[in-house]
């Protein structure tokens, strides 16, 4: 995967490589890019991490901030 991409932060390429060596025990994967537009659950998760002064984490239950974009994609809108 990051044989394809230029990844500059160390932290990146770390996890590019731990996705690597997942994806070889899955077998046959995919991966590609979506542009935020076609996914605004993951971009509002995105935003509140980066807004986040320490690590979060939902198990049950996801955050206010992202339940109704979760809504919207369940409708298919």
């Amino acid at each position: 995967m990051a044989t394809r991409a230029r990844v500059r932060a160390k932290k990146d390429l770390e996890q590019c490589t731990e996705i690597a060596a997942l994806r070889t025990r899955l077998g046959e994967t995919t991966v590609s890019h979506v542009l935020r537009e076609g996914n605004k659950v993951a971009d509002r998760f995105a935003k509140l991490g980066h807004k986040a002064a320490a690590q979060r984490v939902w198990r049950d239950e996801p955050p206010n901030e992202v339940l109704q974009f979760l809504e919207r994609d369940a409708e298919g809108k």
